[in-house]
């Protein structure tokens, strides 16, 4: 079993993770979702978990991630 933690997945906007963040977490605006890459970081951690501000654009994000085939999200 993996001692890794999640890859935590922040889809606001880079000034509004500026504003707030959680630590740890990776910013990544939905607009500029690359899957390809979030695929690979999270294969180097334990899945992935995506936030925002209210959870429409996570939703949204992890739609297009389980679109390119990632099913830990």
């Amino acid at each position: 079993e993996s001692d890794s933690k999640p890859l935590m997945l922040d889809v606001r906007t880079s000034a509004e993770f500026n504003e707030m963040a959680i630590a740890g977490s990776k910013c990544m605006a939905l607009n500029q979702l690359d899957a390809d890459l979030v695929k690979q970081m999270a294969e180097q951690a334990d899945g992935c978990v995506v936030v925002c501000h209210s959870g429409k654009r996570s939703e949204q994000a992890c739609a297009k991630l389980r679109q390119a085939g990632m099913s830990d999200v």
